[in-house]
């Protein structure tokens, strides 16, 4: 007699009155990142390693650990990274032509618990990745595919009908399409397009603030005081705005708070300084946009393994910072008591944003792992959830699955 499970347990979801997606960036396949190296970047930091041990993420049965841990503890959709190759620009997607396919198309989409989590896409438009190079573009190549592979999924996160597409990096796309009144032209052409397929429309989302090296707002996480760059989202067509991660503003930190950073050996800043930075910023939100945003909460933002890979410098660039389970308790704590105040039918009452699930180099991540465990997840069910279900921590030695501590490098 062995002690094996014969497959991943079947999840036991939680109740809540929110539902909550939560960001998942898809590099853990080996050989996909293309621009960094998965798993093997982790080496110098063990604390970081995914309870499994590193995986092969195009495996069914880490998606369905994923959908497991995620529904036990109010997870309801994962929000992925979507890239296509900026090759690809200009014509018919196919499977080939996109980055990190494996996530959807090998893992969730062969998994057992596919039915139970839903899923949607975040649009990654930086011209690295090839966002598109004209409104027939969008209309006649990506609406398509997206169609046909996502939007007709009925796991496929929708608001009354419509599906919700996440949109990251505006600039560079406001850039490829030719300016703003080009980009306005492309949201109703898609809004058209999408109705031609049966749908009564989409609903599309923008991060909510930041710059680019024009006047057009793209990156919103860097600038999460500056309304203007909201009023711009509003202009544009755009039916709400969310965050990707809250960076922090250093500028906000006073001398001797600055000098105690830059003074550590490996530069942290305090927990609750974060913590009351996010709830400030979601508090301007509710008082200067109350209808626009689906909120979120960030648990961390540590870069360690990228400052070698990209030359980053916790010093100059983005500061970095990782809020304990006992912080990111009390974040969430004061969020939703500010969500749960938003009248009935608004969008930040009902839909809720977490950051992130795996951007395990990047440094934001709630899946468990050694360091922390299912702490972080636990207090997310503490907070949001009724606690009417009781998850199951059973992980390791399921038979026949692919040996999960074998390196994988991305």
């Amino acid at each position: 007699m062995n002690n094996y499970l014969s497959y991943v347990p079947e999840p036991k979801p939680v109740k809540s009155d929110y539902y909550v997606a939560c960001h998942y960036y898809p590099g853990w396949k080996m050989g996909a990142a293309d621009i960094h190296n998965g798993f093997e970047d982790l080496r110098d930091y063990p604390e970081r390693t995914p309870i499994i041990g590193y995986y092969d993420e195009a495996d069914p049965i880490v998606m369905d650990w994923q959908i497991k841990w995620a529904l036990e503890h109010g997870i309801n959709c994962f929000i992925h990274c979507w890239y296509r190759y900026a090759s690809n620009r200009g014509k018919p997607v196919t499977l080939k032509d996109l980055r990190f396919a494996h996530a959807i198309h090998e893992a969730y989409f062969n998994c057992r618990y596919r039915d139970m989590m839903d899923f949607a896409i975040m649009w990654e438009c930086s011209e690295r990745w090839g966002a598109a190079s004209e409104i027939s573009d969008i209309t006649d190549n990506l609406i398509p595919f997206w169609v046909e592979n996502y939007f007709s999924k009925p796991t496929y996160q929708k608001i009354d009908g419509k599906p919700v597409l996440y949109i990251y990096s505006l600039g560079d796309l406001i850039n490829q399409l030719g300016g703003n009144e080009k980009f306005k032209e492309a949201m109703t052409a898609m809004r058209k397009t999408i109705k031609k397929y049966g749908f009564p429309d989409i609903m599309i989302g923008c991060m909510d603030n930041g710059w680019n090296k024009t006047n057009i707002p793209y990156f919103a996480e860097h600038k999460v005081e500056d309304f203007s760059v909201t009023d711009e989202l509003v202009s544009l067509g755009f039916d709400f705005g969310y965050q990707y991660c809250w960076h922090f503003n250093n500028g906000l930190l006073t001398k001797e708070q600055k000098d105690a950073y830059l003074s550590m050996e490996k530069p942290m800043l305090p927990g609750d300084i974060i913590v009351d930075y996010q709830v400030e910023c979601i508090k301007n939100r509710i008082e200067k946009y109350p209808e626009f945003f689906m909120y979120a909460a960030s648990v961390m933002w540590s870069r360690g393994p990228w400052h070698k890979v990209f030359g980053i410098n916790p010093r100059v660039d983005i500061w970095e910072w990782e809020l304990t389970p006992e912080q990111w308790k009390r974040l969430l704590t004061e969020v939703k008591a500010l969500t749960d105040s938003l009248p009935e039918g608004n969008i930040g009452r009902k839909f809720f944003v977490l950051d992130n699930w795996n951007e395990w180099s990047e440094g934001h991540y709630l899946f468990p792992n050694y360091k922390h465990g299912f702490r972080h997840l636990q207090a997310f069910r503490e907070v949001f959830t009724k606690c009417d279900n009781i998850p199951d921590y059973r992980i390791f030695n399921v038979e026949g699955t692919r040996e999960y501590k074998a390196p994988c490098n991305g």
